[in-house]
């Protein structure tokens, strides 16, 4: 046993860690459970560390990121996480067998993406992007696995920011060097990854740990098309964009990279990448640009009897003539070194100062020393908001259980809870603090190390967040009716995010009638793709023009006279759907900038926001082809407009599956106005906090 977990079998192991298939009686789950083993410095610092790791892993809460269940740490010091057990296999086992189609590639890439652009949104790196670490479900979908992994592994070695813990093959310059990671040292491992499930090859390799750095560093990749010549020179000039050697060069997001990506498949008269002033390397040539050859150089280390001699000449690498090697090819094994790290990382520094300037170009020490200052002052920024804010023990969420239902379900997750005495038990509660309203929600159980969970669902089907405003789990006696005077836990809602969410669901002054904007919005979209489709389908030119004025005014607001017959009318709510938008967002995001309103809220806000600019986009896109069609003067001129109008105009209730994963996502390009209906609850969940803690 492990903790609550019964270990059946061995899965696997790694270079950080052993993963176990294990099972939780209570709950009849199978599990993953990843074992990290206890090393000597593990002291009760490491410990805290260990345990601030987990919760902010915990905390990512995203389709394509595994999800993180349990974690834990044995009276041995053996640290353990417990995660979903997968049993689709994971990338690299699928590349084995060869590349990927590029439907596939592209698909993966989108769904990887969204999950990585997520966490760096979060302040989250994952510091060990690989195919090892891309898990793949039953229905095919990709999962970003091992988030922060290398971090809780790396906390338990000891090492500093001298420290080079990663995996070689995948591993950006600037974390070969050992510096301080900003997000794009992620999306450059990711460019590799996508490098490699495109063109079934790594663009740099080596029997050597140190060869392979070195490569990263200084060589120029091979261009995709000459592994697979019959890829175009945009997918090329995608690629080596993602892997540039300077951070600053490549992509700013995951997500651009992966939309370029997209587009560069499907498109055969994209510029070759040397028409590109954004992607370097010499790529585009008939013959690959390559560093200039040099002579090698020796490199003397303290306590060493004989020099290091390193080849510079990436052309022409020789195998054999760097005498430090690592233990065995360790190419696809997570690298973490002892103190032999701080030895090769100062020789990869030096190396890659030694480069430049033998190259006739001056060290970037300015650059470099302000990209370090600017990361450590995000790093500042961010401790220094986390310092102040309390350890949270759980959170409280609200899900509808059907359409017509807004927030009649509440799911609590807690961990950490300290176990209740004899005779006692945890009580969750909701509370109205201006009525003193209070709904039982039922008895909290929780497991030996304080993790528990429970479900209600409001037999009124009542939107609960918006009635109550506090969430109190109370210590109380086994026996007899709850007291709910020992509160030990409580979490509220900001009055003015209730107020966004009644604006939103229930009921507000600026939408049609008083009711809600979300259905104000609805209304709207559902009258304008009525009247997009109606145009058409018209069969002359003067009725195509009278639905184009109807949809026009619809999503606009006002009746103007847009077909010319002396009256304009709107069959719409008459607000106009673009006007309840930006309603819409600028009530969230009063709500969102309150001083008190959680860090978290505010991150989860960006998923209706994508929502609603997808919507906006669609409608301004509708807007600019129906008024196309005014512009013409046959019926046969305005066909493929008016077509096109309808299509996108279908899109502004329900969205669309982009990347065809089955699930319309909260991602640019897919989500529309029912997802908002989704992702506002997320909104108004509530985390807990000890209730004597200065809580946000």
């Amino acid at each position: 046993m492990l903790g609550a977990y019964e270990i059946r079998d061995v899965i696997g192991h790694g270079g950080m860690a052993s993963v176990y298939l294990g099972y939780r009686a209570d709950v009849d789950r199978t599990v993953a459970v990843k074992v990290l083993p206890p090393h000597p410095g593990m002291n009760a610092d490491a410990h805290a560390r260990f345990q601030l790791e987990a919760r902010t892993i915990a905390n990512l809460q995203h389709p394509h990121i595994l999800p993180l269940y349990d974690y834990g740490t044995t009276d041995d010091g053996v640290l353990y996480l417990v995660m979903p057990y997968i049993t689709g296999g994971a990338l690299d086992r699928i590349l084995r067998d060869g590349r990927l189609t590029m439907d596939k590639a592209t698909r993966m890439a989108r769904e990887i993406a969204s999950a990585l652009d997520y966490a760096h949104r979060q302040g989250v790196i994952h510091r060990d992007i690989k195919p090892a670490n891309i898990l793949i479900d039953g229905e095919g979908n990709a999962l970003l696995a091992d988030f922060g992994i290398v971090k809780l592994a790396e906390g338990g070695t000891g090492l500093t920011g001298t420290g080079v813990v990663g995996t070689p093959a995948y591993m950006s310059p600037e974390q070969a060097q050992g510096f301080e990671l900003t997000p794009r040292a992620d999306l450059y491992s990711f460019g590799i990854v996508v490098y490699e499930m495109i063109t079934g090859r790594l663009p740099f390799t080596s029997d050597s740990v140190m060869q392979l750095m070195l490569k990263h560093l200084t060589d120029t990749p091979t261009p995709p098309s000459e592994v697979l010549p019959s890829l175009s020179p945009a997918i090329d000039a995608v690629l080596l964009k993602a892997i540039e050697k300077k951070p600053e060069a490549r992509f700013t997001t995951a997500t651009a990279f992966a939309d370029a990506l997209q587009q560069a498949a499907s498109s055969t008269a994209l510029p070759r990448p040397s028409d590109d002033p954004t992607v370097r390397l010499g790529v585009g040539s008939e013959t690959p640009a390559r560093t200039t050859p040099r002579q090698p150089i020796q490199i003397k280390l303290s306590g060493s009897s004989a020099p290091i001699t390193v080849p510079l000449d990436p052309e022409n690498p020789t195998p054999g003539t760097i005498v430090i090697q690592s233990g065995g090819s360790g190419l696809s094994t997570p690298l973490i070194i002892g103190f032999a790290v701080v030895a090769l990382v100062a020789l990869v520094a030096l190396i890659a100062v030694l480069l430049s300037t033998r190259s006739g170009e001056a060290p970037q020490t300015t650059n470099t020393q302000a990209t370090q200052q600017a990361v450590a002052d995000q790093q500042a920024t961010r401790a220094a908001i986390t310092a102040q804010l309390p350890p949270s023990f759980g959170q409280v969420s609200f899900s509808s259980t059907e359409a017509n239902l807004t927030g009649d379900s509440v799911n609590v997750s807690v961990h950490g809870f300290p176990p209740p005495s004899a005779g006692t038990q945890y009580t969750a509660s909701l509370l109205d603090s201006e009525s003193g309203e209070r709904l039982t929600l039922g008895r909290l159980t929780v497991d030996a190390v304080g993790n528990g969970a429970l479900s209600f669902i409001d037999e009124e089907g009542r939107s609960l967040p918006l009635i109550f405003d506090t969430v109190e789990v109370s210590l109380e006696s086994t026996t007899g009716e709850p007291a709910f005077t020992d509160v030990r836990f409580r979490g509220h809602i900001t009055p003015l995010l209730q107020a966004a969410m009644q604006e939103l669901f229930v009921a507000s002054e600026n939408g049609a009638r008083g009711g809600s904007l979300l259905e104000t919005a609805q209304r709207d979209a559902n009258a304008a793709t009525q009247h997009a489709g109606l145009a058409a389908k018209a069969t002359n030119l003067a009725g195509r023009w009278t639905h184009v004025e109807h949809t026009l005014n619809i999503l606009l607001g006002g009746e103007e006279d847009f077909d010319g017959n002396g009256r304009g009318s709107n069959p719409g709510t008459g607000i106009g759907l673009l006007t309840t938008l930006d309603r819409i967002s600028a009530s969230l995001q009063n709500a969102v900038d309150a001083e008190d309103t959680p860090i978290r809220i505010q991150s989860e806000a960006e998923l209706v926001r994508v929502c609603l600019e997808n919507v906006r986009s669609w409608s301004n896109q509708v807007i600019e082809l129906e008024r196309q069609t005014l512009t013409v003067e046959t019926l046969e001129e305005t066909e493929d407009a008016a077509l096109r109008s309808t299509e996108i105009a279908n899109l502004l209730i329900p969205g669309v599956d982009q990347n065809q994963n089955g699930v319309v996502e909260p991602f640019e390009g897919e989500c529309g106005l029912e997802q908002i209906g989704t992702y506002g609850l997320i909104i108004a969940s509530l985390d807990l906090y000890k209730a004597d803690s200065d809580a946000p």
